[in-house]
């Protein structure tokens, strides 16, 4: 049986961060949620940027992002994206789910794990056109991570693009080199961008189903 996606409807509101408060409250989450959030400091917009690279975000008419926290990413794909297009996130942390909620209304909020994505989109499976995670993939477990690559290439239509990204000092761990050759393995193409204007450096993975 399909999961309702939650939508919260809120008074319209700039996506702008208030920078100070929010980057307390992300270290705050981090602190108490350590495995869950993943870094002391929201993604870079320079790592925004470097996820919607060179994608066919005008054609997209359903997006998804995995983890988006405080919606660093989330405003960047929300200003490519069409207007007629929409945008389903999906955030565990309460907290992070209030902020995105008043910062970006109208937007889907599904509160679980994106392993569990497949349970809520309903006739949507198979037919998402962009993916975006912003997960702490080092810190998840291999089979949280299995789940979620394959829940993804269960989500998106044949062509449809997947992007996520590791921090540069965790990219060779065993787990990771695991979860790049599974990418191989579920999507005909993947290749890697690095971002250095990111605290940490990232690298951008790039899959095509």
């Amino acid at each position: 049986m399909t999961k309702a996606t939650t939508v919260v409807s809120s008074p319209a509101t700039s996506p702008a961060h208030t920078a100070v408060g929010w980057q307390f409250r992300f270290l705050r989450q981090y602190l108490q949620n350590p495995k869950q959030v993943g870094s002391v400091a929201p993604s870079s917009r320079a790592l925004a940027l470097a996820m919607v690279a060179d994608l066919p975000v005008d054609k997209a008419r359903l997006a998804v992002e995995y983890g988006p926290g405080t919606g660093a990413l989330t405003g960047v794909v929300l200003a490519a994206l069409p207007p007629e297009s929409r945008l389903v996130v999906v955030e565990p942390n309460p907290v992070f789910q209030r902020h995105l909620a008043q910062h970006f209304p109208g937007v889907g909020v599904i509160p679980d794990q994106a392993s569990n994505v497949t349970q809520y989109l309903g006739a949507d499976v198979g037919n998402v056109d962009l993916v975006f995670s912003g997960l702490p993939c080092s810190l998840m477990s291999l089979s949280r991570l299995v789940a979620t690559v394959r829940a993804t290439d269960q989500i998106l239509r044949p062509g449809g693009h997947f992007r996520s990204f590791l921090y540069h000092h965790t990219y060779w761990l065993p787990k990771l080199t695991v979860l790049r050759r599974l990418l191989g393995k579920h999507f005909r193409h993947v290749d890697t961008r690095p971002v250095w204007a990111n605290l940490p450096p990232a690298i951008v993975l790039r899959c095509v189903k």
